[in-house]
């Protein structure tokens, strides 16, 4: 698994830090919220069609090829 590169702009880290809230990242949603955000294999193979290329079209193949869809 690749890991994404930290930007720096210490937005989502430092500043929800020192501000009391819970920490994330801008890069890595799923940063600090590994027990939050589990995936579960479906059930049966699906195929489905992922519109775009941008990072939402690619984070949602990323999750759909994790819990074993194929998408076309």
């Amino acid at each position: 698994e690749r890991i994404n590169t930290c930007i720096g702009c210490n937005q989502a880290c430092l500043d929800h830090t020192f501000g009391g809230k819970l920490t994330s990242c801008l890069v890595n949603p799923r940063a600090c919220h590994e027990t939050e955000l589990n995936y579960l294999p479906v059930l049966h193979i699906k195929k489905i069609a992922v519109v775009g290329a941008g990072p939402a079209g690619l984070a949602a193949a990323t999750v759909a090829a994790y819990r074993q869809a194929r998408a076309g």
